[in-house]
């Protein structure tokens, strides 16, 4: 009888043993120069091995912790993991079981959309999309759950999901890599979106950009875009800020337009909410606060101040704002689609802000209809009156002669809302977690103003879907099933590119070992390498969009030169 100690020595010698048979077999083939003989092996969605498969994964599907930094939807940033949410479970081992259910299952991550999510079963995302593309594997999740049963840690995330799409920031309560969204999954928030959601975070991101642009002035112009901003945090933008409305020229502005700024409260809120005009009454507080400016730096609050879109361009006498619509499938690397959306009319009326102290419009539409309860025939008549789409927008300008030609939508208008798109995304990407499962749709707010001057006015994070309009719920439903396809394109392709190379290394590039941790990967850094690339998102060939899909894509870099902003940014602005 051997002892348990020669025991151990005899079968280290023999996992010894193997590795060295296996590095002489080998030799010093590489991924790249064994194209031929493994891709007879790939024609299949499915693991040769998938006992073998797990365990490679197993080392190579390495679990990087996030920073509570990159939450900063809430200020200051941090997670939220004690705190028990939805009554779901927080399952340390739950990525494993996921591992364990993509080697047996691998097909369903082709043939199937599964979906986890936190809507509402009256909303359209879950009582129409959903059903209409794929499954609900955990309907009984919601915010309609008794108080009690959220409350618990009751619920098991179930391991055959693979689309999370919730209105909530579940990163936040669940850790990413470890109790939800594995490998084989795509989540709809990115840690590091709060940049665009919280006003100072993207005035300030504004303004970083704007300067490190200073010598290429033809590269971004802040005014095309964004109106002039002064963040009173800021002393040298506090100080000029103070120094201008204490000139004669501002009193001169004044005299002129009525209103000159506005000043926004920094954190989350939209539709108007934080906003104030910077009329008579407000500039005296300001000037109070500040001390005529001799207090900057020393005042803590974010207050934000911004030039005011004074000469709106009306529809009929009412003010309106574009919503369109941005889809940021991947942060490695970043791609994002744009999406038309639709004009949002006001039902009241507008009334220019006189010249007096008062005054209290914002730069958004206010009591629009699409934010007001709208659940009976008369409100969808209102609605359907008060959301117009970019056509109806071209007619009615080119019937009051602002514009020549249906063209202009084309060849100004959406031309202009993409490029935007393209450099808000630039302008914050430095903030988003690089993670090849997390994307976002946001809602972007833009105005015209009377001389037809496209204004940003601010990004909505889980913005509301929703409509009593048949015509705008068709459009906002195909929209939704166009971007799952996208989302869904990208995880099928990183899927398939995962079981291609767990194939080739399952042929004769690791040894098997069933004694101590299941398997042995030499030049293992190579191969976490190696699997890093593999795992960014790049569409695969066979899963390429379809045509008719209505998501344009502006951003890919995967894509060398101006063609990864689809020309909107030239080579020298790179």
């Amino acid at each position: 009888m051997f002892s348990l100690r020669t025991l151990v020595l005899i079968i280290g010698l023999l996992n010894a043993a193997a590795v060295l048979i296996f590095l002489v077999n080998s030799g010093s083939k590489s991924y790249a120069k064994k194209q031929e003989l493994y891709t007879q092996h790939l024609q299949q969605y499915k693991f040769n091995e998938p006992v073998l498969a797990f365990n490679i994964l197993r080392k190579l599907d390495r679990f990087r912790k996030i920073s509570s930094d990159y939450f900063n939807t809430l200020k200051p940033p941090r997670s939220l993991y004690y705190e028990k949410f939805l009554g779901l479970k927080r399952d340390e081992d739950y990525c494993l079981r996921v591992r364990g259910y993509l080697v047996d299952h691998p097909e369903t991550y082709f043939n199937e959309k599964n979906f986890m999510t936190d809507f509402s079963p009256e909303s359209l995302i879950r009582s129409k999309v959903i059903p209409d593309i794929g499954y609900d594997r955990m309907p009984n999740i919601s915010f309609l759950l008794p108080k009690k049963e959220r409350e618990k840690r009751k619920f098991d995330i179930k391991p055959n999901i693979n689309l999370f799409y919730f209105s909530s920031p579940l990163h936040l309560y669940q850790e990413i890599g470890r109790n939800f969204l594995c490998l084989p999954h795509m989540y709809n928030h990115i840690p590091g979106i709060g940049t665009l959601a919280r006003k100072e975070l993207m005035a300030k991101a504004v303004i970083d950009y704007t300067t490190s642009y200073q010598k290429r002035p033809q590269c971004f112009e802040l005014r095309k875009f964004f109106p002039e901003t002064f963040l009173l945090d800021n002393k040298e933008h506090c100080t000029n800020f103070f120094r201008y409305i204490q000139a004669e020229e501002y009193q001169n502005e004044k005299r002129e337009k009525g209103i000159v700024f506005i000043r926004k409260t920094g954190g989350e809120g939209h539709k108007g909410e934080g906003i104030q005009v910077v009329n008579n009454e407000e500039e005296k507080a300001l000037l109070n606060t500040y001390d005529n400016g001799a207090k900057c730096g020393d005042v803590e609050k974010s207050h934000i101040i911004q030039r005011y879109i004074y000469n709106p361009l009306l529809l009929d006498g009412h003010k309106f704002d574009i919503r369109v619509y941005l889809l940021i499938v991947s942060t490695n690397p970043v791609i994002a689609y744009y999406h038309d959306g639709f004009l949002r009319v006001s039902e009241y009326g507008y009334e220019a802000a006189d010249k007096s102290d008062s005054g209290d419009d914002d730069d958004s539409p206010t009591r629009l209809l699409a934010d007001a309860p709208a659940n009976n025939t008369k409100e969808e008549k209102k609605e359907s009156y008060n959301t117009w789409d970019l056509e109806k927008l071209s007619d009615y300008l080119r019937e009051n002669k602002l514009i020549k030609s249906r063209k202009w939508i084309d060849e100004y208008l959406r031309a202009s809302l993409q490029e935007a798109l393209i450099h808000i995304v630039r302008m914050t990407q430095g903030s988003y977690v690089k993670h090849s499962g997390v994307y976002e749709l946001l809602g972007v707010d833009f105005m015209l103003d009377a001389n037809l001057n496209l204004w940003y006015l601010e990004s909505n994070i889980s913005p509301v879907i929703r409509s009593t309009a048949s015509l705008k719920e068709k459009a906002l439903r195909e929209m939704l099933v166009d971007m799952f396809e996208i989302v869904h394109s990208h995880l099928k392709s990183r899927v398939k590119r995962i079981i291609d190379y767990v194939n080739w290394l399952s042929l004769d590039q690791v040894v098997d070992n069933k004694y101590l941790d299941g398997v042995i990967i030499p030049n293992i850094e190579d191969r976490f390498k190696e699997f890093d690339e593999l795992n960014k998102n790049k569409l695969e060939s066979q899963f390429n969009i379809t045509e008719t899909n209505g998501w344009v894509k502006i951003i890919d870099e995967n894509v060398e030169g101006k063609g990864r902003y689809m020309g909107y940014i030239h080579a020298e602005c790179l």
